[in-house]
């Protein structure tokens, strides 16, 4: 249970990992898509419908090649696909919400009217950034205060002839209205990836179930199998070599019968623990039925495998699972040969497992070849 939590708070962690990089993607491809509209857009406004002699003009092309470095930069960051998204990649993302709203105002100032409305393009961009981003709404609530607040200080002095209670009233409505608009879009957004992400960790919580012993926590038979068919296809490939060791406890019915089967089965878990917390790095053990556990040992002879079986059998014989009670096992070891299948190296193994009970038991045997 304790492997198995350990398993599920490191999925969490890279769930939330995986998250903040869904996000941000998001966010770079509305930002690649967005700055090379724009580029086109205000770049024809500049030089052609406006004509870049008038400020507004040179506003629409300074827009223009601000657009162009965003989308240069969205689209390196698309190639490039970074899997850290650090700090910086963060204030990137939101910064092109910030350089809108600047230009935004900076157009609402400029733009003179005898009655004021809130400009198009402040609209455009106070909505589009609501709709298009996801930026949780702490990060949004104070872009918009920044963008009212700018606004709401600014226009007066460039345009003194607007109704005060008029402007300020439309111009703070608007972004309370956008604020909610994106919170509730950023809710949407966190609610389809956290169904995903449960779906995600139910799927492997369920995969993990599968696989494992529910006793000893160790692989199971199933798992096992599945393994050394993948080893066989391996070394068939690689032309290389694995064993396998099949380990039996010496008269477990003895323990059973005197014991209970609740001394049995702890028996049982704390020699799969001794077992795992002796074997090397890349060996694998798992429970193949009853008192019978198979160990596979990739890249590993015969006799190197006889090795590992012999000081896990001593590392058995002098740990005390009950009081006044003696523990031991019996191991056959085995290795793969052209043609072998999972049954017949597993058969192998069996044989060499019985002459060590035959042997007197607490014995490592080899296969014969």
């Amino acid at each position: 249970m304790k492997n198995l939590q350990s398993f599920m708070l490191l999925l969490r962690q890279s769930n939330q990992l995986e998250f903040a990089q869904k996000m941000f993607f998001h966010n770079n491809l509305v930002i690649l898509l967005l700055a090379a509209f724009l580029f086109f857009e205000q770049l024809v406004y500049g030089l052609v419908v406006v004509g870049f002699e008038s400020v507004i003009g040179k506003i629409h092309l300074l827009t223009a090649v601000i657009m162009f470095f965003y989308a240069m930069i969205a689209f390196v960051i698309k190639k490039l696909n970074p899997n850290n998204i650090t700090m910086l990649l963060r204030v990137y993302a939101i910064s092109f919400g910030l350089v809108g709203f600047i230009i935004a105002i900076l157009r609402s100032l400029i733009e003179a009217s005898s009655l004021f409305v809130i400009p198009t393009v402040y609209i455009a961009v106070l909505y589009g950034f609501a709709m298009a981003f996801y930026f949780n709404p702490l990060t949004m609530l104070l872009i918009y205060c920044m963008s009212s607040g700018i606004l709401i200080i600014l226009l007066p002095l460039y345009q003194p002839h607007v109704s005060e209670l008029n402007y300020m009233q439309d111009i703070i409505a608007n972004n309370i209205i956008a604020w909610i608009i994106s919170s509730v879009n950023y809710q949407r957004f966190i609610k389809v990836c956290s169904k995903e992400v449960a779906l995600r960790e139910m799927n492997h919580r369920l995969k993990h179930l599968s696989s494992t012993d529910v006793l000893t926590k160790i692989y199971n038979r199933r798992k096992l199998e599945e393994m050394m068919i993948e080893f066989i296809r391996e070394t068939e490939v690689r032309e290389c070599f694995f064993s396998v060791i099949l380990v039996d406890i010496d008269h477990f019915k003895s323990i059973n019968d005197s014991y209970g089967h609740a001394q049995g089965d702890e028996v049982l878990q704390k020699l799969a623990r001794l077992i795992r917390e002796n074997l090397r790095k890349n060996d694998v053990i798992g429970r193949w039925g009853g008192e019978e556990f198979l160990i596979i040992c990739p890249e590993t002879c015969l006799q190197e495998a006889y090795h590992v079986a012999e000081k896990i059998r001593i590392t058995i014989e002098n740990h005390s699972f009950i009081r006044s009670k003696k523990i031991t096992g019996s191991f056959g070891v085995a290795s793969y040969e052209s043609g072998d299948s999972v049954h017949s190296i597993v058969n192998k193994a069996d044989q060499a497992m019985y002459y060590a009970k035959e042997m007197g038991r607490n014995v490592v045997k080899q296969s014969i070849r």
